[in-house]
């Protein structure tokens, strides 16, 4: 197969997993390109086109139009900057990253914890907002985040007018209240504005927020990974990859805390380090399912 690659539209911290990708491809013995987009598959860095992954977006439409893969790479959920993922045509629930039902040596060589699902009646019900511009939610919305969240506080509010919501925005997707609509219908509705954590490339203090969260509303990216992990109950949509143990977004009485073993184990398989990419790890994976989509 021909792989063209695009490193020229890789966010900083992608760079080395571009390259490593590369690498293992060409030692599977494949042909590759770079900004081709004549070639079989594209590989390209995330599917926020934005920045540096601006011209992304050229390449995603042109190779989904001729019904072409792209593999995407993106950074991990697992140990942020240190797993990254690589799935076919995206990188939620509905991309694939290979088989499932895998086995538990992956979460065991990892050290994750599950901690106990959290029962906190008091707690605040958290909605963790996305970007705009990223696939992940255009492929499923034709509105705002913003619009989306005012929406759904809104519609909860017919039914439960005491629970305290943050809003949490995208660190770099953030708004004001004016875009949400009428705040005299959010109710007890706050505002948390991301804060990058010293140090660290891109972190955020989102783990502030699971110390007080009961529930984590979050359409199909990171954050309801992370709440699940620390055993907050999670609403998605079911592009998620959180969607085997989530619940549907919308106003229950009923919250759903299934066992969360199988899905971790899955989970493990969708990210992997920068040497086992450069080992061929997960390409070898997907490869089979990249030679049915390949005629």
């Amino acid at each position: 197969m021909k792989f063209s690659l695009f490193p020229n539209n890789t966010s900083r911290n992608g760079f080395p997993i571009m390259d490593a990708y590369e690498y293992a491809l060409k030692q599977a013995g494949e042909t590759i390109m770079h900004h081709d987009m004549n070639a079989d598959v594209a590989v390209i860095w995330s599917v926020l086109f934005q920045g540096r992954m601006k011209s992304n977006k050229e390449v995603w439409e042109h190779y989904r139009k001729q019904n072409k893969p792209v593999i995407v790479l993106e950074v991990g959920a697992i140990k942020r900057n240190t797993t990254w993922r690589a799935g076919i045509n995206g990188i939620t629930g509905d991309a694939y990253h290979g088989p499932t039902n895998n086995p538990k040596d992956r979460f065991d060589l990892f050290k994750i914890e599950l901690a106990p699902w959290v029962n906190r009646s008091k707690g605040k019900i958290v909605i963790c907002g996305q970007h705009d511009d990223s696939a992940q939610w255009t492929m499923h919305n034709d509105i705002p985040v913003a619009k989306w969240i005012y929406d759904t506080v809104v519609s909860w509010r017919a039914y439960d007018q005491g629970s305290t919501f943050i809003i949490r925005p995208h660190p770099r997707n953030r708004f004001h209240w004016a875009s949400l609509g009428n705040p005299d219908n959010l109710g007890y509705t706050g505002l948390s504005d991301p804060k990058h954590i010293s140090g660290t490339y891109d972190d955020f203090n989102f783990p502030d927020l699971l110390d007080q969260a009961k529930l984590i509303i979050n359409y199909n990216s990171n954050p309801a990974i992370e709440a699940v992990l620390k055993g907050i109950p999670v609403m998605t949509h079911e592009s998620s990859r959180c969607w085997p143990v989530a619940n549907p977004i919308g106003y229950t009485e009923t919250i759903r805390t299934p066992n969360r073993q199988q899905w971790a184990n899955d989970l493990c398989y969708q990210e992997w380090t920068e040497s086992e990419i450069r080992l061929g790890e997960p390409f070898r994976r997907i490869r089979p399912k990249l030679e049915e989509l390949v005629k």
